[in-house]
């Protein structure tokens, strides 16, 4: 299948020194990639992954700018609702998201060790 011609495929901008390449998912308006580049050295690399509905549930990274290749994931509740972030690569960055009602504030739990199992509490 070829790409809708009303969508942007890939869009490059590069001032000689620095570069940013951002590419879209195949007839969606959705970001797969983004590469940040410094001359031919790569300083950061984002490589989305979404589900059916177009949320984000995981990105990987790459490049100078990390210590190895962390990456979050997301998990979303049957509303669309985002409930929980991991990172892969400290669980002090997780995050677990609960909603009140419409009287309370929106929660936030930080640094838990499973993000996903701690929304439910």
């Amino acid at each position: 299948m070829s790409q809708s011609p009303h969508l942007v495929a890939s869009v490059a901008i590069n001032d000689g020194a620095y570069s940013v390449t951002n590419t879209w998912k195949d007839h969606r308006d959705i970001l797969d990639t983004k590469v940040n580049k410094a001359s031919t050295t790569t300083i950061s690399s984002y490589d989305y992954t979404v589900n059916t509905q177009g949320q984000r549930t995981s990105v990987a990274m790459s490049g100078t700018a990390f210590s190895g290749t962390p990456s979050w994931g997301w998990t979303y509740n049957e509303t669309g609702e985002v409930v929980a972030a991991e990172h892969s690569a400290s669980t002090a960055y997780n995050r677990a998201y609960r909603r009140g009602d419409w009287r309370e504030p929106r929660q936030t739990a930080n640094g838990c060790p499973n993000a996903r199992r701690a929304r439910r509490a």
